[in-house]
């Protein structure tokens, strides 16, 4: 323990500076201490403690106090936490809440991946350390159990405890309805979450905000998110990613106008499924929301100038264009951060904080493989909205003047209907777009959008002729919503038809999956391609789909272990599948049996007439999966040769199948080869020929394949293969994966399990 002290002590004075706002001080060093509480602590031994009022150690402390804000009743949790503080043994009553709501939480709690927990940094320098910020809105409506967390700033702590929760929810809301100060109105109580800001102030459009949270790590991050979920509900978050204004990143632009595009394809499709699902669901709230705009034509302009002089270092904080009525990420300088910081604030998932981590980890790791965002620039080519793109429109489509006029008013008079909708929440329409020009989202050039580029050219030419045909289907739909409109009385109902056909042009053209394959460096010609090693195929962190975590006997580094019947069912898994390959173990008869998937196929090499080469489906029980994620190129490459092997294998027997492989001597009989039965199980014919390619003798398929002939005293032999060894010899061949000799289906189940020499992504037990 003495040398956890001196380790303490350390850290706490050769800590960096990472803070976002004035008070970071005291909160980095009680994250100092919360972390080194989760390795150095055993839950079971402090509840052992507490039940006879042992004396916690320090470390001890930490932990409960951070723990100790589960309970969420906060008189029961005060009184826990003073007789904890106070050496005091809890009763009966106050070991039932602690076992409910902290040890069986504990206990339970699903594994992280450790090295989430690692700090990072740009380029992997040092000197340019990575953190992460996150701030909050919520309302008392929809997040009622934040009472638990916080009173009113005029009201003190011993009288807010003892009220029941409807009283503090009512009198909460009371004060937050009759508020005209500026500030915050509401702070925290004792035994809250000690990562929870201090206060929460009031916004003008009707919202409480929390922020200044920083985390040295997203394992923190993603910590805290959990807890809050679970504790007062889902909240609107906004995630940062800062760093030293030293670094000059470049494609801070494009990164920008790239997840905004995303963002509101992949809303808009998933919108329309919910709405044809429900049709009382209007989608495309995005699209009219008061204060978060689509990217438009001048915000595109203001990023690629500004990204210019921030890397030029001409800009200080006071000149800082920062795009923040945007509905995606905006670089931020100075203000929130410190001085010397700048950052991006992640601002499109709104309540999804699982989609928010990820695209924090991508870019985080973005930064620190590459040192930069280069890869985004060609996004800057991209049309955003503006005002021309009704008329262009009218021109590529051949509409009939005198229906251009009645369309034009149609889009002018919406204006006043949206500024109407937002003043009845209270807020009023911001951004540099017309009210209208939001909802031409879907007449933006979208088959020459960047992301087309690195499709193949058949595939490209395609998917253009798809979004403008799609794009025309447009079009033509508002016409009729113009012709049966009273156009001097439109309505809220007028807005939800444009809400729902921008919605229904991004469900059919489905162009969010190609920008999820380029943001993951999936798709062909990406030259710099990173390696999301700590987050492995981020599509699949899914707590819902997570089994467990598995550290390879070999390796530091933990493996996600999937439910392979729940993934089946998850819509992400043919994309996870497209660029994957799977080997996968068979625990049946003596040895076990190996087969492999590349992408969606499945190759299993057995007898003869039971090789086999189809589509990939379910897998019998008890299979193990361990899986690698490869480029397509290399995908595509394994594909072909498995599927020539397996081919060759079945109509002419080259290669030989032996269930026990080994090396078997060829003969001559009346013409035809075969393998001894002396040396070989295998006694069906080489259905080949024996040609001397150089030096070397092969035996040649009429399919082309061949395969080398071992020469001994003038006698041939043939080495044969079973369902294992061709496997690990065609990855070791085609693409350099080397997972060393393996004979046998269990021993290479054991060498997989060991993480001897190629560690997967994730393994799926089925």
């Amino acid at each position: 323990m003495k040398y956890i002290y001196i380790f303490l002590l350390f850290t706490i004075f050769s800590a960096p500076k990472i803070s976002l706002a004035d008070n970071m001080c005291s909160r980095y060093f009680s994250k100092i201490y919360t972390t080194l509480s989760r390795y150095t602590v055993s839950p079971i031994s402090i509840e052992r403690k507490i039940s006879n009022g042992s004396k916690l150690s320090f470390l001890e402390n930490k932990w409960i106090e951070n723990e100790i804000s589960y309970i969420p009743y906060p008189k029961k949790r005060i009184n826990i936490l003073n007789k904890i503080e106070n050496n005091k043994a809890l009763n009966s009553e106050e070991l039932s809440l602690y076992h409910t709501f902290i040890k069986v939480r504990t206990l339970n709690k699903k594994l992280r991946n450790k090295n989430f927990y690692k700090e990072m940094f740009v380029g992997g320098n040092k000197n340019f350390k990575i953190t992460f910020g996150l701030e909050f809105e919520l309302s008392l409506s929809r997040n009622p159990n934040i009472v638990n967390a916080y009173r009113p700033k005029i009201i003190p702590e011993h009288e807010w405890i003892t009220m029941s929760f409807e009283q503090r929810l009512k009198i909460a809301k009371k004060i937050h309805k009759e508020n005209t100060e500026l500030g915050d109105i509401f702070v925290k109580i004792k035994g809250a979450n000690n990562s929870l800001p201090e206060g929460l102030f009031a916004e003008p459009h009707g919202t409480l905000e929390g922020n200044g949270m920083i985390f040295s790590n997203l394992g923190d991050m993603n910590d805290f998110l959990d807890s809050f979920a679970i504790n007062f509900g889902r909240a609107d978050f906004q995630g940062h990613v800062v760093h030293s204004n030293k670094v000059r990143v470049q494609g801070i632009s494009g990164y920008a106008l790239f997840e905004s595009d995303y963002g509101q394809l992949r809303a808009l499709e998933s919108n329309y499924i919910r709405f044809e699902n429900d049709p009382m669901y209007i989608p495309g709230k995005t699209l009219v929301h008061p204060y978060l705009n689509p990217i438009s034509e001048n915000n595109k302009t203001a990023f690629q100038l500004y990204e210019i002089d921030v890397n030029e270092g001409l800009l200080e904080p006071s000149e800082v264009f920062s795009a923040r009525t945007v509905n995606g990420p905006s670089f931020r300088i100075g203000t929130p951060y410190k001085e010397g910081l700048v950052g991006f604030e992640l601002r499109q998932f709104h309540k999804n904080y699982e989609e928010l981590l990820k695209a924090t980890h991508i870019l985080a790791s973005e930064l620190q493989n590459t040192g930069n965002l280069s890869r985004f620039k060609k996004f800057n080519k991209a049309k955003a909205i503006d005002h021309t793109l009704l008329k262009k429109s009218f021109y590529d489509f051949e509409i009939e003047v005198q229906h251009q006029d009645n369309i034009e008013y149609f889009f002018f008079k919406l204006d006043e209907v949206l500024k109407n909708m937002a003043a009845k929440k209270g807020s009023t329409i911001q951004g540099d777009l017309a009210p209208h020009e939001r909802l031409f989202f879907a007449l933006r050039p979208w088959e020459d959008h960047p992301v087309l580029e690195f499709l193949e050219a058949s595939a490209r030419n395609l998917l253009k002729n798809k979004i403008k045909k799609t794009r025309q289907n447009f079009i033509e739909e508002v016409m009729k919503i113009v012709e049966k409109a009273d156009l001097d009385n439109l309505s809220h109902l007028d807005v939800q038809k444009m809400q729902v056909l921008n919605s229904k042009f991004a469900h059919e053209v489905q162009l969010s999956s190609y920008f999820s394959q380029y943001r993951e460096g999936l798709m062909k010609n990406i030259v710099e391609r990173p390696d999301f090693r700590i987050h492995t195929l981020p599509l699949l962190e899914d707590s819902v789909l997570r089994l467990e975590t598995y550290q390879l006997n070999k390796s530091k580094i933990d493996v996600p272990v999937y439910s392979g019947k729940k993934l089946l069912k998850n819509p992400q898994y043919e994309f996870y599948k497209q660029n994957s390959i799977e080997v996968l173990f068979k625990d049946i008869g003596k040895f076990g049996h190996t087969e492999i998937r590349i992408g969606t196929r499945i190759y299993g090499f057995n007898d003869v007439k039971y090789t086999s080469n189809k589509v990939f489906s379910k897998q019998s029980k008890g299979v193990t999966g361990y899986v690698y994620r490869l480029n397509s190129e290399q995908i595509e490459k394994l594909s072909l040769e498995f599927s020539n092997i397996y081919k060759s294998s079945r109509k002419y027997n080259i290669p030989a199948f032996d269930a026990f492989s080994g090396e078997a001597e060829i003969f001559l009989q009346s013409k035809k080869y075969y393998l001894n039965n002396e040396t070989s199980h295998n006694q069906k014919q080489l259905k080949g020929t024996i040609e001397s390619f150089g030096k070397e003798k092969y035996i040649v398929a009429p399919s082309g394949y061949k395969e080398k002939i071992i020469q001994k005293n003038n006698n041939f032999f043939l080495q044969t293969h079973n369902c294992t060894s061709i496997i690990f010899d065609i990855l070791n061949r085609e693409i350099g994966m080397d997972f060393g000799a393996q004979t046998s289906a269990i021993s290479s189940q054991k060498s997989l399990m060991k993480g001897k020499r190629i560690i997967p992504d994730s393994i799926i037990e089925y």
